[in-house]
């Protein structure tokens, strides 16, 4: 692990493991092989909970995922049964590795996972993390969770999945498409929503749990949102540079919906592959849309500051992380 990685994770290592205890025992409920299966899905480099991890800032998900709601609960109830977070933290992480490999297998990305175990498996694992979800969610009637409370959680992991997937239709047809035949009157916004909702939902779950009040509530949401579509855009310009440098197949989306939104600005025709330049002109707007995002979240900050004081873990959480 390189010097970058280990001060990037140091000031969560504690809590990071704990989680992943927390995780183990989950995973253990399954049968025998289709665990070793799930802990092969974890390990797996494109979800970063390896030990080669949190590089080049592509992936990131499942490791803040893990961390993201703990530290929100902790930050709004400092004095909240940490049995609470973990479920949570947990429910959360399955969930979100679960829609990531449902999208790999949609996608027909040829990461690791898909290479070792093959696509029906990859979607065995998948099916097997969201059930998990659901269980680590159910699990808080232990920990004298209102059963009203418990069915707004788990409607709301619901409603996310309906909303990415109605955005993840866009992206596949636009993958089916050669460049041309892209619409470009997709906003940035619509081909990041993937990220900035799954993110969304990672916010609220933590701050629900917490009991925080509406208002909180909200601004946790949005919170969430904005660094996650700013995960996202971050992710679209290190990829651009790994398929540059041959690392990674062209099939950024993003880009190229840029690509043809400057030509159709420009009054452009042309049907061919974006050129060198036109690439370079979209990874700037990216890298531009991401300042921008950064500066809504310190916005929101401000104002949740406004509200509670935020702990020094989750500040260094998300100045490292986005």
């Amino acid at each position: 692990m390189s010097n970058q990685t280990d001060s990037i994770l140091q000031p969560f290592a504690l809590q990071q493991g704990i989680l992943l205890q927390r995780l183990d025992v989950l995973l253990s409920s399954l049968d025998v092989n289709l665990k070793a299966d799930v802990v092969q899905a974890f390990q797996d480099p494109e979800q970063l909970l390896s030990d080669d991890d949190w590089k080049n800032g592509i992936g990131w998900y499942a490791t803040i995922c893990l961390l993201f709601p703990f530290l929100i609960t902790q930050c709004i109830e400092p004095e909240i049964d940490t049995d609470i977070a973990e479920k949570v933290a947990v429910a959360i992480t399955c969930f979100t590795v679960a829609l990531g490999l449902l999208y790999t297998i949609e996608e027909k990305d040829q990461t690791a996972i898909v290479q070792r175990l093959g696509s029906a498996r990859v979607l065995n694992v998948s099916t097997a993390l969201l059930a998990l979800a659901q269980r680590s969610i159910l699990a808080l009637s232990s920990n004298m969770i209102a059963s009203a409370q418990l069915v707004k959680l788990l409607l709301l992991m619901q409603a996310t999945i309906l909303e990415i997937q109605n955005g993840q239709r866009l992206t596949l047809l636009n993958e089916q498409k050669v460049f041309i035949e892209i619409e470009h009157s997709e906003s940035l916004e619509q081909v990041t929503l993937r990220g900035g909702i799954l993110m969304r939902l990672v916010g609220q779950l933590g701050a629900i749990c917490a009991n925080a009040d509406k208002g909180l509530d909200e601004q946790f949401a949005l919170l969430g949102y904005l660094y996650g579509v700013a995960l996202q855009l971050k992710n679209a310009s290190a990829q651009q540079a790994d398929t540059e440098r041959n690392l990674l197949p062209a099939k950024n989306t993003l880009v190229k919906m840029l690509v043809l939104e400057q030509r159709t600005t420009i009054g452009s025709a042309s049907t061919a592959e974006p050129t060198a330049d036109e690439l370079q002109m979209a990874v700037s707007v990216i890298k531009n849309a991401h300042s921008i995002y950064q500066q809504y979240i310190q916005e929101v900050l401000q104002k949740i500051q406004e509200r509670l004081p935020l702990t020094t873990t989750l500040q260094q959480f998300l100045n490292s992380a986005r």
